[in-house]
């Protein structure tokens, strides 16, 4: 049997571009992912990596997100909070 399913996710993030450490993930992105991105691209793959990997998990080339105030590495934070809890919601 195939079937074809569609799942949403509601992602609430808080960021400062500006803020040195989102400054030092955003060249860090760029050096390690895509050398033309933006600031916009990093948080769309921030956003994909956290949907499907949670937030506990380093984001390749970006760091870690805090979430309720923690983060798993501090020295590796990327500059951006996870406000919400991630619950897929089937279509």
């Amino acid at each position: 049997m195939k079937k074809e399913f569609q799942v949403i996710s509601i992602v609430e993030l808080e960021y400062n571009e500006n803020s040195t450490e989102f400054k030092e993930a955003l060249a860090s992105y760029k050096d390690v992912i895509y050398s033309k991105a933006t600031a916009r691209n990093m948080i769309n793959n921030v956003v994909l990596n956290l949907v499907k990997n949670g937030h506990n998990h380093i984001i390749e080339g970006v760091g870690y997100v805090k979430y309720n105030g923690e983060c798993k590495d501090n020295s590796m934070y990327c500059g951006i909070t996870l406000l919400n809890e991630i619950e897929p919601d089937f279509l």
